[in-house]
């Protein structure tokens, strides 16, 4: 009866379990590692903001213990902010209110990837520097300007 299953009397009994992480990458390898260690199921992933990612599993208490402390390891071991949350047998109209839906099992879908189209850019002709092109056959070098003398200051009128 695990994994959040309904049981004495249609009552569900698993557990919630969170991780929450300051960053992506150490979320990603602390689930993994969480998956790996118990049987635990991954429900859904959240982006909260400012850096801050979440993920939901569900699954035995006991189970669910082992994977969130095999999760905490790993978010040690990459020395970012981040926390695991174990919450067991949660009231049912608290599994009410959440988006996991504990009965249902079976993996997270991965959301479908949009194909960006690439822009194509034309490359950029090369242009030479002024001082470097030369001036066309026959036509006779420009006269450079004598610099202009530097300006007197204006008087204020008081």
């Amino acid at each position: 009866m695990g994994n959040g299953q309904k049981g004495n009397g249609g009552a569900r009994t698993g557990a919630l379990g969170l991780i929450e992480t300051q960053g992506r990458a150490p979320l990603i390898e602390a689930v993994d590692n969480a998956i790996k260690a118990a049987a635990v199921t991954l429900k859904a992933s959240y982006f909260v903001g400012g850096g801050t990612n979440a993920v939901t599993l569900v699954g035995d208490v006991g189970a669910m213990r082992a994977a969130l402390d095999a999760a905490q390891a790993t978010i040690d071991r990459y020395g970012v902010d981040g926390k695991t949350h174990l919450i067991p047998r949660l009231a049912p109209e608290v599994w009410a209110i959440l988006e996991v839906d504990p009965v249902v099992s079976g993996p997270v879908k991965p959301a479908p990837v949009k194909s960006v189209p690439k822009k194509v850019v034309p490359p950029q002709e090369a242009v030479a520097p002024p001082e470097a092109v030369a001036p066309p056959t026959g036509a006779a070098p420009a006269e450079e300007k004598p610099p202009s003398p530097p300006k007197k200051p204006r008087k204020r009128k008081t």
